[in-house]
């Protein structure tokens, strides 16, 4: 019976462990409150975003916060606009998110879908690069995760970050858990060069 008790504190323990590291895990991240569960201010919108209005919103679920981005008409860019500082000499960046896409239809041309696009740009605000958009056109079953890492360029100060419903005749984009970390660019860089190769 004692030993009983004392794997169970022990596994207490351990979970406590992993809890503060998760915690510190998402304290590394480029965008605040991704995760949409903050709203220290009590205004019904998370921290760190703005008003949500027009075709976003928080949504709760379950106890689980998230942003949801609702086609409003067909054929209308749907989007929630951004910006991120950007840690100066950042050589590379990984990012990772969850997304739903439900009563999804694409738009009148294949790129019109559901996307984050993004763009960087330097101190003066000019952009200089685009690390390309994660993209998705049809419904999923449930929640799907999705991660990328890119290469950043020089002078890069701030990412344009814009997740939207690119033009779409109708569907429904629920965000969650978006986490965006400084990350070593060789492995990019020589995944960069295997695929030149071939």
């Amino acid at each position: 019976m004692k030993n009983n008790s004392l794997l169970c504190m022990f596994g207490v323990f351990l979970l406590g462990l992993f809890c503060v590291s998760c915690t510190a895990e998402a304290a590394d991240s480029l965008i605040p409150n991704g995760n949409f569960e903050a709203d220290a201010d009590g205004d019904a919108s998370p921290d760190e975003w703005g008003t949500l209005k027009d075709a976003c919103s928080w949504q709760e679920e379950g106890g689980n916060h998230f942003l949801r981005i609702a086609a409003t008409e067909p054929g209308k860019m749907n989007l929630l606009y951004k910006e991120f500082a950007i840690p100066a000499e950042t050589k590379a960046l990984a990012l990772s998110f969850r997304y739903r896409l439900k009563d999804f239809k694409k738009g009148k041309k294949g790129w019109f879908d559901a996307r984050i696009m993004m763009n960087f740009k330097d101190a003066a605000g000019k952009k200089i690069g685009s690390p390309g958009a994660p993209s998705a056109g049809k419904d999923t079953e449930g929640w799907v995760e999705v991660k990328s890492d890119f290469l950043v360029p020089e002078s890069t100060a701030k990412l344009e970050f814009m997740p939207c419903l690119f033009n779409v005749t109708s569907g429904i984009y629920d965000l969650d858990d978006f986490v965006l970390e400084q990350t070593d660019a060789e492995p990019i860089i020589q995944r960069k060069k295997e695929a030149e190769e071939k």
